[in-house]
């Protein structure tokens, strides 16, 4: 009897901790953004998100899916090309890429700053990222330098080489954490058999030949 008793607890706690696991991948999923824009072929995998302070906007928000949209599009046409010239690079799956314009910060209630965040894999040791910025004037309905809310910006100048050491000062902490990281044993299984948060072969290391940086 102790023994049923034993094996009905195991299997009780088993099934309690295969429903928790299940809630909180469905939370997981539930959180991430759905794409506003997004393709997907046997060569390329790729999305566009907005956040929901962009989306509020018609005029940005049009102005900002448009530019994702053609970053899509040459992207797929890159694909293609390079899927002729070399179908090996593609006999693991799909290019996956992804766009995310965040807002920042709202100044007077005109003045949008948006990060471009872009996330790359064509295969090789490890994915692309990268980030850029946008400014938008509410007002006017379309994307502004910041070099008119200067007395000073020329090239090199006092006042970019102070904004250029501001963002570096920032960046440190990621380079060191990125070096850190770039330290760490291998893992113990294939990152392609762990679960990435959107559930998508994102995060999966493939060995293939990285295509040349644009």
């Amino acid at each position: 009897m102790r023994g049923i008793a034993f094996l009905t607890l195991v299997r009780t706690i088993g099934f309690a901790g295969a429903v928790a696991c299940s809630a909180a991948l469905d939370v997981a999923l539930a959180a991430e953004p759905k794409p506003d824009f997004s393709i997907k072929t046997k060569w390329i995998e790729a999305s566009v998100i907005l956040d929901a302070k962009i989306k509020a906007d018609p005029a940005l928000a049009a102005n900002c899916l448009a530019e994702g949209k053609a970053w899509v599009v040459k992207n797929r046409a890159d694909a293609d090309k390079e899927r002729k010239q070399d179908p090996e690079l593609f006999r693991n799956g799909p290019w996956t890429m992804e766009r995310k314009y965040e807002t920042r910060s709202v100044v007077d209630g005109r003045y949008v700053s948006i990060v471009r965040a872009d996330y790359e894999y064509t295969g090789g040791a490890h994915p692309n990222s990268s980030s850029d910025t946008i400014l938008w004037d509410k007002s006017a309905g379309k994307r502004i330098s910041i070099r008119p809310f200067f007395t000073e910006t020329a090239d090199n100048g006092p006042t970019l080489k102070a904004m250029r050491q501001g963002v570096m000062h920032l960046l440190k902490p990621r380079k060191r954490n990125a070096a850190r990281k770039a330290q760490m044993p291998a893992p113990s299984k294939p990152l392609s058999q762990s679960c990435s948060r959107s559930g998508r072969s994102r995060w999966r290391h493939r060995p293939r030949k990285a295509r040349a940086p644009v």
